[in-house]
């Protein structure tokens, strides 16, 4: 097993540390060193990433992850033809913001894709966003047989279809694992293909024509619960409804195109204990890398909700141009005056 690294605007040659890093996948890809078990870490430091302009192989056993430098996620750009296309099983892909430009006709492809039929695919805390007018594109597509994929604290915006899990009847997957993810301003939100063992729990979909829509026939342990619905032409696309979903508004803490913040408050409907048990492939942790405790979790795919003034000091950082600690301080020392005035 080994590291490699990749880091925007470098030239390296060995790719085995951060100050060597190769300035995208492919190069590592096509010069053959991957192996099964090795680990492509994305750095945060140095701004946007950008992508070969086409196919990048992720070969099989090989994880991409994120190298975090003062708590900055990777942004990872795709160019004009750019997709992650499966090549092998057992992929990881954790911890990564990915986007596309639909202005620059940036859209002709997914963002992760496969060929054939797959094995143990694991997609969690990533974020995948469309930057266009209207809902443009395919997200994590795959469209023939999957034998175990779980798709966890992710966030989709702004696609067609950000997510299809198998074929709709040439092929049976299985154990397909949908929870804790966001999926806002899509045509369809998830769409399951023909599999047995399916599982779609613990998800916000928001202004979607359809949130889940069903492809496929459906065996064995079907789950399909705790999912918050709002603003959706159809919750279900087979009109099921279940037994603990909820219609609410989110209340996301941000719309504004372009700075879309889909962390919710404390005062959120979809916080106030509507959360399913935690249970094994419930992840132990949100996209924001939060630890997720108690005996409920909160539904989408952030593990903490906000406190409403947080929002408040973010209007205050803004306007006075001040640090946000600074603003925290300022208002812990308010508190203490007044208790001192008041006492």
């Amino acid at each position: 097993m080994a590291d490699y690294y990749v880091r925007a605007n470098t030239n390296g040659a060995s790719w085995t540390s951060v100050e060597d890093a190769a300035d995208n996948l492919d190069v590592i890809q096509e010069s053959g060193v991957l192996q099964s078990g090795d680990v492509v870490w994305y750095v945060s430091d140095r701004g946007d990433i950008t992508e070969y302009a086409g196919m990048t192989s992720i070969p099989a056993g090989v994880s991409l992850k994120s190298y975090s430098e003062n708590n900055i996620r990777p942004r990872v750009h795709l160019p004009p033809n750019g997709r992650f296309r499966t090549t092998g099983n057992n992929v990881i892909v954790s911890g990564i913001d990915f986007y596309k430009n639909g202005a620059e006709g940036e859209i002709t492809y997914d963002f992760i894709e496969h060929s054939e039929a797959r094995t143990n695919i694991t997609i969690d805390s990533c974020y995948f966003n469309v930057i266009n007018s209207t809902p443009i594109g395919y997200g994590i597509y795959f469209t023939y047989q999957v034998l175990g994929m779980t798709i966890t604290n992710c966030v989709f915006n702004n696609m067609v279809i950000p997510v299809q899990m198998g074929a709709s009847s040439s092929y049976v997957s299985t154990n397909l694992v949908f929870v804790n993810n966001t999926i806002y301003n899509c045509t369809t939100g998830v769409r399951v293909g023909k599999s047995t063992n399916a599982k779609v729990e613990n998800n916000i979909f928001c202004n979607n024509t359809v949130g889940v829509n069903i492809i496929g026939t459906l065996a064995g342990t079907v789950v399909m619960d705790y999912n918050l619905f709002h603003s959706c032409g159809t919750n279900y696309s087979d009109g099921r409804v279940g037994d603990h979903d909820k219609t609410k508004d989110p209340k996301f803490v941000s719309l504004i195109s372009g700075m879309e913040d889909f962390r919710i408050y404390k005062s959120s409907f979809g916080v106030k204990g509507v959360g399913p048990s935690l249970d094994a492939t419930i992840p132990d942790h949100g996209l924001d890398g939060v630890v997720r405790s108690g005996a409920i979790t909160p539904m989408g795919a952030y593990a903490t909700a906000l406190d409403p003034q947080y929002h408040r000091n973010r209007e205050r950082v803004k306007k006075e141009r001040r640090s946000y600690n600074d603003v925290m301080y300022s208002n812990y020392m308010a508190r203490i005056q007044r208790r001192i005035l008041n006492s």
